[in-house]
């Protein structure tokens, strides 16, 4: 959403938010623009009458916030999204565009944008800066004050947790990350490293696997040498982490609950020997004999073992790999549902064309969402190379697309457009559309799936890029 930064204090709130913020909201549904309308007429019941623009400051925000809780009764979600969107108007009729609002952060919200935002947030996205914003805001309204740096203790943030999950989103499950948490727990490290060691292996963006119960399991068990010992010494991701723990809890029920002392090399033959018979593909033996064996060394290196590691056989050449994801005429059956799509995303640029353009281009790079929509002009070359910084990974990545795709997006992208693959809406109803899409071409998946079908069709192919989709005339074409 492009805002115009003008100054409109001597605007009542609803007179500003119909003649002023609204019409801003070019590309925004009727229900979205209702949204905002319904924070005014909140606001003004709070305040006993209709306030000025200029009024709305960061105390009134706080204790606006709190009235919506204690004296509304709504839920703390729902009271949360109201209040970003009073503060939003606030910010539209006196900030520039990307700059923070008048709400009160107090010194930690200083320190992040002097200190923490320079040095470990430079060159990830906005979406990243608003997040830690949100999270600074989120913990001012646990402590009913604007937060302070001395507020990031490890009681403090323990009880901000519980708060999280209790009063503020209690839809969140106690075996997931409360992303608040992540995020200030972020701060505090950064703050404070002595009060908060970074365990190796886990980084700012890469928050280290949630343990286990631990204590109900044996002393000697692989799973609790897993978590204890192996993650916590090893540079791995979240992911790494997770498949790890899988792995070892099969194997642990299959052996019946080997302990680290009861590895050898005819224990795990005979586990390989039961994954091909179970009909597991080459790959996931070999993976799960590799994690085994690094197992192993390890606990033989920190002498958590005496028994040395021995040789393992490899898994049958014979085992067929099998075929994963959408092949590429099921592709082709997406894009032609995308050529029935009716409406606009924006000026100039039709719905069916805008997905037609992102499918091609995750199917052609393996990108993820957050990294198309992120592409600018100058990151698209004409040799149909795009330039990109990955966001998950924060590294520079080259990706290469088919000469069709380079020409799909020269269709929807206009001359001057910065960001000519935006997408206006918000990832959720991306992926529901795209979800109404895969369904209507009789597939099952995601954009996920979309990615590692094109990864797996480079496997089969030994090349660097996946086939090349018929372009859009083809496709109509065809429909003919």
């Amino acid at each position: 959403m492009k805002y115009q930064a003008q100054c409109h204090d001597a605007y009542a709130l609803a007179e500003y938010v119909e003649k002023i913020f609204i019409p801003a909201m070019k590309s925004k549904g009727a229900g979205y623009q209702q949204g905002y309308r319904k924070a005014a007429r909140y606001v003004a019941e709070y305040a006993g009458r209709d306030i000025e623009v200029a009024a709305i400051q960061g105390a009134l925000l706080d204790a606006f916030r709190h009235w919506l809780i204690d004296n509304k009764g709504l839920a703390p979600t729902t009271a949360e999204n109201c209040f970003y969107k009073v503060r939003r108007i606030a910010e539209h009729a006196t900030r520039s565009p990307g700059q923070p609002g008048d709400i009160d952060r107090g010194e930690l919200g200083e320190w992040f944008e002097e200190s923490f935002a320079p040095q470990r947030l430079t060159g990830l996205t906005k979406d990243t800066w608003r997040r830690y914003r949100r999270t600074i805001d989120v913990f001012g309204g646990f402590l009913r004050r604007p937060p302070k740096l001395s507020d990031l203790a490890p009681f403090q943030l323990k009880d901000f947790d519980a708060w999280c999950r209790t009063f503020f989103n209690p839809s969140i499950r106690p075996d997931t990350k409360n992303i608040h948490y992540v995020s200030i727990l972020s701060l505090a490290r950064h703050a404070h490293s002595s009060l908060f060691p970074e365990r190796r292996g886990s980084g700012l963006h890469k928050p280290v696997a949630r343990d286990h119960a631990l204590l109900a399991l044996p002393e000697r068990s692989l799973l609790r040498y897993l978590f204890e010992h192996y993650l916590p010494s090893r540079d791995v991701s979240p992911r790494y982490a997770c498949d790890a723990a899988k792995y070892v809890k099969v194997f642990d029920n299959w052996s019946g609950g080997a302990t680290v002392d009861d590895l050898t090399g005819e224990l795990l033959g005979q586990y390989v020997d039961h994954l091909e018979a179970k009909g597991c593909s080459r790959k996931t033996i070999t993976n799960n004999r590799g994690l085994l064996l690094s197992l192993w060394r390890h606990a033989h290196d920190q002498y958590a073992t005496d028994r040395k590691p021995e040789a393992v056989r490899m898994p049958s050449k014979d085992i067929p790999e099998r075929q994963t994801g959408w092949k590429p005429e099921q592709v082709a059956r997406l894009l032609r549902e995308c050529q029935k799509l009716t409406g606009w995303i924006r000026d100039g640029v039709k719905r069916g064309d805008y997905f037609d353009c992102v499918i091609r281009i995750g199917w052609d790079s393996s990108l993820r969402l957050g990294d198309i929509f992120k592409l600018d002009a100058e990151s698209i070359l004409p040799d149909g190379r795009l330039l990109v910084v990955l966001e998950k990974e924060a590294r520079p990545h080259t990706a290469y697309v088919h000469p069709s795709t380079l020409a799909t997006i020269r269709r929807i992208a206009p001359d001057g457009d910065e960001h000519p693959l935006a997408w206006p809406f918000g990832v959720k109803a991306f992926r529901a559309q795209f979800h109404a899409l895969v369904k209507a071409a009789r597939l099952v998946g995601s954009f996920t799936t979309l990615r590692s079908s094109s990864d797996a069709q480079c496997r089969q192919t030994r090349s660097q890029m996946p086939p090349e989709l018929p372009t859009v005339d083809e496709l109509k074409g065809g429909a003919k």
